[in-house]
């Protein structure tokens, strides 16, 4: 069987509708299509016809979309959607069905829309939003229209991705073009932990064996000269042993390359400096470390289950054995108030991260959140949520007040804060903490990128 694996024409951030794409006012990041090349390495596997379009990577239009689509001729095209880009992405299901193809649309984030999207959107055939979507899509179209909507395996041993389809890593990065070739691998996935804000809360825990991810690193690095890597799983350090052999993996392939983790501040204190020191030698650069907020009292509030003085801890760790510390923090959490947010403010100009993002709090429908949420008042259980919010980026457009702090006065204290923080020690604390010339190239980068972001009112969140 013939099939299409779309990346929908469309930029990060803001979209500003034009006629042939959707367009965006600040393209700081273009990530390469994983999902859809762990997909197309178990729809090859299975003998079908896989064409990767990545047509996001490569800034194609929609009408350069269609008419690929009408030289390869699928019987189904797939395509990953967001929701701050739903409707934009809708396009590739509307110029699929023009062409008589199949449309599948993957967008886990939006759990609970699938009857609303199959029912109103006609022009999607099939609309998956579960986790486990590697073994249930090629189920799904191999039996089309007769499948089962749910039980679908949760093993993940992929096999070898298509990567060999994307016919250039120098297109990706993140903040800066800098930080390029650059590719996104994904070691495990889901997320035994109970944070309430989060749509991955509580599906488990599934790794790859640690011999597949080192082949798939040997042929990124050895054979397409890919220099960075991100790890994307949602936490990276939930199994020692686990972490370990890929090192060694690493190790025994003689590979030479960065690569960037996320973390939770927990597991940083339990696994400690010895740990890290060995993930250190193999090219690890830098982590990301979901602190969420500066209040004790809202981390307990959320179920994050870490405390400040571990997330203090984290920071100081990392920074002994080398490794760059990016904090993740939000604002704006159920019930939350002024001085909560302050003193998220103070976590970050006080520990002195390599680098950070403050996000405004979203309640994603098929979150605990959500729920305690709806228990509260504070959302009706009949109210649509602009799914266009739904998502990190954009910061302006935030679907429902949760905090004691009116929206528009946490959209302006956001921005306060990075303000301050970009012209605070903050800045002069990296700079000086700068080793080499690989690190001074990114800071320059990062640098650039943070004076552009201020300049255009901090919109992103990235």
């Amino acid at each position: 069987m013939k099939v299409c694996l779309v990346n929908p024409p469309r930029f990060k951030g803001i979209p500003v509708i034009r006629e042939d794409r959707c367009e965006n006012a600040d393209r700081d990041c273009v990530h390469p299509p994983t999902s859809l090349v762990y997909i197309g390495g178990v729809l090859r596997e299975l003998g079908h016809d896989v064409t990767l379009i990545d047509a996001n990577g490569l800034n194609l239009t929609y009408p350069q979309l269609e008419k690929l689509l009408r030289k390869i001729k699928p019987r189904w095209v797939i395509f990953r959607s967001t929701p701050s880009t739903f409707y934009w992405d809708y396009k590739t299901a509307t110029i699929s069905k023009k062409l008589k193809c199949y449309t599948l649309m993957l967008n886990w984030n939006l759990h609970f829309a699938r009857d609303i999207i199959e029912t109103k959107y006609w022009d999607i055939d099939v609309y998956w939003n579960r986790y486990h979507y590697e073994y249930a899509i090629p189920q799904i179209i191999e039996k089309y229209p007769y499948y089962p909507r749910d039980n679908y395996p949760s093993t993940w041993d992929i096999p070898t991705p298509i990567w060999n389809q994307i016919p250039t890593f120098n297109i990706y990065y993140t903040r800066t073009r800098l930080l390029t070739p650059w590719a996104v691998v994904r070691g495990s996935k889901g997320c035994p932990y109970h944070c309430r804000f989060c749509v991955d809360a509580e599906t488990g825990w599934y790794p790859r064996s640690p011999e597949l991810i080192g082949e798939e690193l040997e042929y990124l690095v050895k054979k397409r000269k890919v220099r960075y890597v991100s790890f994307f799983d949602n936490t990276f350090e939930i199994n020692p042993d686990w972490c370990l052999q890929i090192a060694d993996q690493i190790e025994k392939r003689n590979l030479r390359f960065k690569w960037y983790i996320n973390s939770r501040a927990d597991l940083i204190c339990k696994h400690g400096i010895k740990f890290f020191k060995r993930l250190k030698e193999v090219g690890l650069d830098g982590s990301s470390i979901g602190i969420e907020f500066g209040s004790q009292e809202i981390l307990d509030k959320s179920g994050k289950g870490t405390t400040v003085k571990q997330n203090y801890e984290s920071i100081k760790i990392l920074k002994k054995v080398g490794v760059k510390t990016y904090v993740s923090c939000m604002i704006g959490y159920l019930g939350e108030t002024k001085e909560q947010m302050i003193q998220t403010y103070r976590f970050i100009k006080e520990s002195k991260p390599t680098g950070f993002q403050i996000n405004i709090v979203i309640p994603y429908e098929s979150t605990l959140l959500y729920q305690d949420a709806v228990k509260s008042g504070v959302i009706k259980k009949t109210q649509n949520l602009d799914w266009r919010g739904l998502s990190c980026v954009p910061t302006d457009v935030v679907p429902v007040q949760l905090s004691k702090l009116p929206i528009n006065e946490i959209i302006s204290l956001r921005k306060q804060m990075y303000k301050k923080l970009y012209f605070s020690t903050w800045l002069l604390h990296n700079l000086f903490s700068i080793r080499n010339f690989s690190d001074l190239k990114l800071g320059i980068g990062y640098f650039v990128s943070s004076v552009g972001r201020i300049i255009k009112g901090v919109t992103f969140s990235h």
